[in-house]
């Protein structure tokens, strides 16, 4: 992420560096220079503005999706011209349309225009956009805010309204201070009506929330962005570095007449956001074909979120997702048209969903009443709501040594953060039972027949991984009881092995195996194995024993068999291991319902776990 510091003008103060990751708001000196800032060392989201970051005091966050940011905000802001007339009106300044309806005056060296928010409302503007139909130039400017339209603070030096080059221009600036009026006044120069004067479109805050720091601002430490486009200036990475500039430090051109072309975001080891909106600012008017956003957890198979669109054509260019899964890579791809080399492209920015407002939904939530339930996220959405809830314990895969409890997260994640963190590879000692019932998996203190707990095993996901020769595996602390038929396991898993046959879930014998010809068999006493378990690929895996209404599912495609009419006795539950017929793969969950699955309940377990999974 970016580090927000205040360039102080005069006078400045020293900087503070917050050991905790976390800024603290400072007060602004009243000669508007010499601003003490906080510098954001690590992963905490900066509450304190600067120019790009778009963080206010107090967490306030200045977006381009902010209700006064875009659009037709007439009724909401009341903006008035002094020393120049706007012919068509200075409310069309803010109307939302990009058709040619205004100019000004021209000759004038003193013009004012002030947006005045209304009695008792403040906001924290730190930008804005300035769009014409032509590159001429309206003199120099400053920009400056009020409480009470009497006295003004200027916000950094003064600057050219609009090049000669461009007919669109973004200006940043540091403040982190709400405020009632805003005055754009000119200092010097001359104003033009030779052009249209199209909109005028701020970056702003009216509401008093934190924001994710991948959403914008200098993300290049954080996001790593590739293309296959070939770029006629610039680098592919200024479109995450925050800044607007038109030079090729800040922005990028593209080749012109390109044709199905990538742009890949990749938010980082262990990281996944829910994006459900992303604005593209660039200059000018012109598109670049038709295109898609994608989402994915591996890089490899991707979900297409929502329909295709137009990428360009304006200059804040703003397209809404359909999305309701946090992934790690994000990618636009081109479908048709052509990519343009006639706009600056300027920056990349997202909305980023607040995880806390995102609705998980786990495998008890599909079908509930599952007798013994674990893995590496969580069972339901009321076991992830308190951000605290036990997953596994993990241990030093060297040693055994530093034992330590690792939680679910209020989003149903499991808290790879803090794995991550250690330095160390860890094995799972024990797996919690999320159902309530008391029937946690371990191997007790035996290191050797612990599993492997592998981050980033399926995309940014973890995964446990299985030895057969070490006999690797989990098994419940007590006997289930009696449990006859119907039963129903559950579980996710990739074999990347396949000489013998493969445990993943079973009690008594009974249970859930993979085949050495990559076959899918639910065992209740007779072996009906059912071909499509391919090996190396994750699969979504249920089994109903059930006699001859038994059912096996690979990926929601459900095939009814005759498993045999064993019930599973009271014994142990066994994970990843069945003495000599162990799994050695990967698996992330494991679950038990005392039910017959239907196929309606196969595909909508399959359609779940593979959505959080991503594969």
């Amino acid at each position: 992420m970016g580090i927000p510091v205040v360039i102080a003008s005069a006078g400045g103060m020293p900087v503070t560096v917050a050991t905790s990751g976390y800024g603290t708001p400072m007060t602004e000196a009243s000669n508007g220079f010499g601003v003490p800032v906080t510098i954001v060392a690590s992963g905490g989201l900066p509450v304190v503005g600067i120019s790009g970051d778009g963080v206010g005091a107090s967490g306030r966050y200045t977006t381009w999706w902010d209700t006064l940011a875009t659009g037709n905000r007439t009724a909401l802001i009341t903006i008035t011209s002094t020393n120049i007339t706007v012919n068509g009106g200075a409310s069309k300044l803010i109307n939302g349309s990009y058709s040619n309806e205004v100019d000004w005056t021209p000759g004038i060296t003193n013009a004012e225009l002030k947006l005045d928010f209304g009695v008792g409302a403040t906001v924290i503007c730190d930008g804005f956009g300035w769009r014409q139909d032509a590159g001429v130039s309206q003199g120099t400017w400053v920009f400056e805010g009020s409480n009470d339209d009497a006295t003004y603070t200027q916000f950094g030096s003064s600057f050219l309204l609009l090049q000669t080059t461009v007919n669109q221009v973004f200006h940043s600036f540091t403040n982190y201070n709400p405020y009632r009026y805003y005055k754009l006044r000119q200092v010097g120069g001359v104003t033009s009506n030779a052009p249209y004067i199209i909109e005028w479109e701020h970056r702003i805050s009216s509401a008093t929330t934190a924001r994710d720091a991948c959403e914008s601002g200098d993300r290049t430490a954080t996001i790593t962005v590739t293309t296959n486009a070939t770029l006629a200036a610039g680098s592919i990475s200024n479109l995450i570095d925050g800044g607007y500039d038109t030079s090729v430090a800040d922005c990028v051109v593209f080749t012109n007449g390109q044709t199905l072309r990538e742009i890949k975001f990749d938010l980082g080891s262990g990281v996944t956001k829910r994006i459900t909106d992303f604005i593209w600012v660039q200059t000018g008017a012109a598109s670049h074909g038709t295109w898609v956003m994608e989402g994915s957890n591996n890089d490899a198979a991707y979900t297409q979120l929502g329909a295709s669109f137009t990428l360009g054509g304006v200059s804040l260019d703003k397209h809404n997702l359909s999305n309701s899964t946090a992934y790690r890579y994000y990618r636009l791809r081109q479908t048709a048209g052509t990519m343009s080399d006639g706009p600056y492209v300027l920056e990349v920015e997202f909305l980023i969903a607040d995880e806390a407002s995102v609705t998980y939904t786990g495998p008890g939530d599909i079908v509930p009443g599952a007798t013994v339930w674990g893995g590496l996220r969580a069972y339901t959405a009321a076991y992830a709501a308190p951000g605290t809830n036990p997953a596994i314990d993990i241990v030093k895969a060297s040693d055994g040594t530093a034992e330590q409890t690792i939680n679910i997260l209020s989003t149903g994640a499991l808290d790879v953060a803090t794995i991550a963190a250690l330095g160390y590879a860890v094995k799972i000692k024990k797996v919690y039972d999320q159902t309530g019932n008391g029937r946690h998996l371990t191997r007790g203190g035996t290191l050797a027949l612990m599993p492997t707990l592998t981050l980033n095993a399926i995309g940014s996901l973890p995964g446990v991984t299985f030895d057969r020769t070490n006999d690797t595996g989990l098994n419940t602390i007590s006997t289930l009881g009696s449990h006859p038929q119907p039963w129903t396991f559950s579980t996710v898993a990739k074999r990347t092995g396949s000489t013998f046959r493969s445990a993943l879930a079973v009690s008594g014998g009974r249970g859930l195996y993979l085949e050495p010809s990559q076959e899918f068999l639910v065992f209740g006493g007779a072996i009906v194995p059912i071909s499509g378990a391919t090996d190396n690929t994750f699969l979504a895996l249920q089994g109903t024993g059930n006699g001859a209404a038994s059912i096996a599912s690979i990926n929601g495609a459900s095939t009814t068999i005759n498993a045999g009419d064993n019930a599973l006795g009271d014994t142990f539950f066994r994970w990843g291991h069945n003495l000599t017929e162990g799994l050695d793969g990967l698996m992330t969950e494991i679950g038990l319902w005392p039910i017959a699955f239907s196929a309606a309940n196969n595909t909508a377990m399959s359609a779940n776990q593979r959505a959080y999974w991503g594969f």
